[in-house]
């Protein structure tokens, strides 16, 4: 058997060079993972601010089409007048197809206002439901202070609320973490935490989790509490647990160490 020639301050400074080893390299693995998931969240972002810019220059294509059509009745009506004016006396079959044109082309801007307030009608409706559904999804989150899974949130929502899940209606994607990152307004109030270890997407409001961060700023630890958790406090009240008891349990293995 080999013998330790080390001295006890050599063996003390080895296991502290050890323990920082380990360190350093938790610390490096943490920072690859971050960037990592940064990376994500940026490449998620670009393609819904992608999708954004096309949906509005569709309306905004739309929208000039529409303008160019009123603009060219209203030459066409201009022209009629001005048509009118020199055939007046030229017969009444004649003037008779001039109110005719008159009367088509009134129709016709009256059918385009028609058509322009049916749009502005229905964009103004689908605001009032997307607000109406971000206010129902945060009173959820906010009566779950724990949080929960995210593939259990559909259900979790009928049930308070008793309507579906369908955030497509108003976003025209039903990913729950891309339309927290697209509404404004959710993506401040709300946070999807990745678990590695458990591979688990977990929502919490983001006032919630920064009391736990305080605590614990493992992901996986939250997300195990919370699981474990009814509310906020509950969640609150294992991470404390856990962290006494790992000092104990730290300073047990510290005792038996410098024992031995």
């Amino acid at each position: 058997m080999a013998i330790d020639n080390r001295t006890p301050e050599q063996r003390k400074q080895d296991r502290q060079n050890y323990m920082k080893k380990m360190e350093a390299q938790r610390k490096r693995e943490n920072a690859m993972k971050k960037r990592a998931k940064e990376q994500k969240l940026m490449d998620n972002q670009r393609a819904l601010n992608n999708s954004k810019q096309q949906a509005m220059q569709r309306k905004r294509d739309k929208d000039n089409s529409a303008n160019a059509n009123l603009a060219n009745l209203n030459a066409n009506l201009s022209a009629m007048r001005s048509q009118r004016a020199d055939d007046f006396w030229s017969g009444v079959n004649e003037r008779k197809d001039a109110e005719d044109m008159k009367r088509d082309i009134l129709q016709s801007q009256r059918s385009i206002n028609q058509d322009r307030q049916r749009r502005e009608e229905e964009t103004r409706k689908l605001k009032n439901q997307m607000k109406t559904f971000q206010r129902e999804f945060i009173e959820l989150m906010t009566a779950n202070s724990n949080g929960m899974n995210i593939h259990d949130i559909p259900n979790r929502y009928y049930i308070r609320h008793s309507k579906n899940w369908e955030p497509e209606k108003y976003y025209g994607f039903s990913n729950i973490e891309e339309i927290i990152a697209f509404n404004n307004t959710l993506k401040a109030t709300l946070i999807v935490l990745n678990g590695y270890k458990t591979n688990t997407k977990w929502v919490i409001k983001e006032t919630n989790y920064a009391s736990l961060r305080i605590i614990n700023n493992n992901i996986d630890d939250i997300i195990d509490a919370c699981k474990k958790s009814n509310t906020i406090q509950q969640a609150i009240a294992i991470l404390k647990r856990n962290k006494a008891n790992k000092a104990k349990s730290n300073a047990l293995s510290t005792k038996s160490v410098v024992n031995w």
